[in-house]
């Protein structure tokens, strides 16, 4: 008979494995941090025995898909993006442990074209760097148009941050028009 569902939240890139236990054997948690590759186990509750039963996988969202729709918060990843673009996704995939996103060949505006070249754009493929298997709940419906930014890595078209293009939201419509306005600040080696 199941009696308590424990939770608990995750912190950085880490994940917690959830176990609940029946006839008053001890609950543990395992929690696996893909930062320092460590495993520990946690004690959650009173009682004897080993765990019984596995509840589930709490996974923290990819950091791209994490961010909240704020204008400042989207400004902010704007100056610090080599490119932003409005567009339609045509499919996702994974590939070498990455998310790769593949654009919808006509359906895309260049809000800032930073280091992005004709090339770039022709055949528009971006990835989320180790993002195969953590979840991005804007992706999750391909059929509206995102705001995605991001810098170009040894030729590769990172995401570092996506949104849906929500043309109610007060906050994006915000961003937009500050986009077009303000002049992100550039910032000089000092030391040469």
């Amino acid at each position: 008979m199941c009696e308590h569902l424990y939770r608990s939240k995750s912190a950085g890139r880490s994940s917690i494995t959830i176990y609940k236990c029946s006839n008053g054997e001890r609950p543990v948690a395992t929690r696996y941090s893909s930062n320092d590759v460590t495993s520990v186990s946690y004690n959650l509750a009173k009682g004897d025995g080993p765990c019984c039963q596995v509840l589930g996988t709490i996974v923290k969202a990819c950091p791209p898909c994490d961010n909240e729709m704020k204008a400042d918060n989207i400004m902010e990843h704007y100056c610090a993006s080599d490119f932003a673009l409005k567009m339609k996704i045509k499919e996702v995939k994974k590939e070498k442990g990455d998310k790769k996103v593949i654009a919808a060949q006509k359906k895309k505006k260049v809000l800032k074209q930073g280091a992005l070249r004709k090339k770039d754009l022709k055949k528009l493929t971006l990835y989320i760097k180790n993002g195969a298997n953590c979840p991005c709940a804007q992706l999750d419906s391909l059929g509206s148009n995102f705001l995605i930014m991001g810098r170009k890595v040894d030729q590769q078209l990172l995401i570092m941050s996506i949104h849906k293009w929500d043309k109610k939201s007060k906050e994006l419509k915000f961003a937009i028009k500050y986009m077009k306005s303000h002049q992100c600040p550039t910032y000089h080696t000092v030391f040469q």
